[in-house]
């Protein structure tokens, strides 16, 4: 090795001096029995580990020997030894990655020692690492409370003055006195939580509002039906970064109210700020269900509360409960339909790389494994070429009427064939209509134009063949997880097969 240090080297347990590490390791090794190499081999010790040892020795002067009869459990395991006891150590400047064990060492060790050794190492190693993640863990969920108290105290500072309200409402706040944001989560379920969570981030928003399709269609509806908001009171539920709030006050509302739990309303309290709209739009973070809100009643309710294959994340609750509770008598839910369809699709080549695979893998079968692809609805973009089938129509949701069994339903179809083909999946999609005097509607099927909720793909465990002319028959079972509420548990009968998925 380089002598990378040019300060004298004192040996770790007397006095003498050397002019490099090198020398200092041969001296322990020759005058203390302490062989470092060794010690490395044994204990499978790395660079994290060398620093607490030598802080050890600093601090507590073992006995050499000592440390050479060690096999398992070092007493430096401690983090307090990851401080330096002596300002600028040599010892701890020394690269330990670079410390080689001599392959007579390992020779003469026995193997079975040896194997111990490094299991004894890997498991200390992983407990202190699983102790490491626990600490930084308490140190997140700390931060992410302290940032979140920041948060609520710069927004009041910035939008509450003497003769207003605050722009903002407490988390499902009920008239009590003021409580901080980590007590009020705990009315929220783990469940609920991650969900929230997941709109918490920045790219899922950018997805979204990227979605020309979902985004103008949601803006023309109201845009172009603008009479109907005229000096009336809007909610926007679930309102993200508080776009379509923006364009409900853009569109002639005298109110909007936008709601959501997720920790991206701070971010929308800032926008609808910058864009001269607080006096028009009041943000509130909250839960509907257990939020007060400023208002009675609405006019309106607007929601972009679709999942993947519709019905998937269960938002759709949230939106009747707000029906029920907030929505005036003659009052507009938008959009206010949406329709569920399947089709058959032939994707020989998908088929094969996900399903077939399985069948052998350099000789080998790997049915479990194919087993769980196929337990798994994928959500992706289709080739509209591969359709094999025309599509049908298996629900039709009026979300004046829906109720929360509306997640569960049965429905038998039948697909007419429009080619000879081998049947590979069933392809989910729903279309969405804003029934008004200016009506939209946009589809999510696989001959429109693609959006962020693509198509749901449930493949098939063996390829059905079919003629051009045949019409292909099924049924379908939708029900909710019982465990996962926002989950959903399908079952596709087609011809003689039968199969569960679980789309969470």
């Amino acid at each position: 090795m380089d002598d990378v240090h040019p300060t004298p080297v004192t040996c770790l347990f007397c006095k003498e001096a050397f002019p490099n590490i090198d020398e200092a390791i041969v001296h322990c090794r020759d005058s203390h029995l302490f062989d470092l190499a060794v010690l490395k081999l044994k204990l499978v010790m790395d660079c994290y580990s060398y620093i607490k040892l030598i802080n050890y020795i600093r601090s507590e002067n073992p006995r050499p020997e000592y440390l050479s009869e060690l096999c398992k459990d070092p007493p430096w395991i401690d983090e307090k030894y990851l401080k330096p006891i002596l300002e600028d150590d040599p010892w701890l400047l020394f690269d330990f990655d670079d410390l080689e064990v001599p392959s007579n060492i390992a020779e003469e060790m026995d193997s079975s020692d040896v194997r111990d050794a490094r299991i004894r190492g890997l498991e200390r190693k992983n407990k202190e690492l699983n102790s490491r993640i626990m600490e930084l863990e308490d140190q997140h969920s700390h931060l992410m409370c302290s940032l979140e108290d920041m948060r609520k105290k710069w927004t009041n500072l910035m939008f509450t003055d003497d003769s207003k309200k605050p722009k903002t409402s407490k988390p499902q706040e009920k008239g009590a006195g003021d409580s901080n944001d980590c007590e009020e989560n705990k009315d929220v379920s783990g469940q609920d939580r991650h969900y929230f969570d997941s709109y918490s981030h920045f790219g899922i928003h950018h997805e979204m509002l990227s979605d020309r399709v979902r985004t103008e269609s949601y803006r023309n509806a109201l845009l172009e039906n603008s009479a109907l908001l005229q000096d009336k009171i809007v909610l926007d539920l679930g309102c993200g970064t508080g776009i379509l709030a923006m364009f409900a006050a853009k569109a002639g509302a005298r109110r909007v109210v936008a709601v959501d739990q997720s920790e991206i309303v701070y971010d929308a309290i800032h926008i609808v700020w910058e864009n001269n709209l607080k006096d028009k739009v009041d943000v509130i973070k909250g839960k509907i269900e257990t939020t007060k809100l400023p208002v009675e009643k609405v006019d309106l309710i607007v929601s972009e509360w679709m999942g993947y294959f519709l019905l998937f994340e269960a938002m759709l609750d949230s939106v009747i409960y707000a029906r029920d509770r907030y929505l005036a008598s003659g009052g507009i839910l938008i959009p206010n339909r949406c329709t569920i369809s399947l089709a058959g699709f032939s994707s020989l080549g998908r088929y094969k790389d996900l399903v077939e695979f399985w069948d052998d893998v350099y000789g080998y079968k790997m049915s479990n494994l194919k087993k769980q692809i196929l337990q798994e609805p994928l959500v992706e973009v289709v080739k509209a070429s591969e359709q094999a089938t025309e599509s049908t129509q298996i629900h039709n949701l009026d979300l004046m009427t829906a109720t929360v069994d509306s997640v569960n339903f049965t429905c038998n179809f039948s697909l007419k064939v429009i080619r000879d083909s081998d049947i590979t999946s069933i392809v989910g999609y729903f279309d969405t209509f804003f029934e008004l005097p200016n009506p939209v509607s946009f589809s999510t099927g696989p001959h429109a134009t693609p959006t962020h909720w693509k198509q749901t793909v449930f493949l098939l465990k063996e390829k059905v063949p079919v003629k051009k002319g045949e019409v292909l028959s099924g049924k379908i079972n939708c029900v909710r997880d019982s465990k996962e509420k926002r989950s959903l548990r399908i079952k596709l009968q087609v011809k003689d097969q039968s199969q569960e998925y679980l789309l969470h």
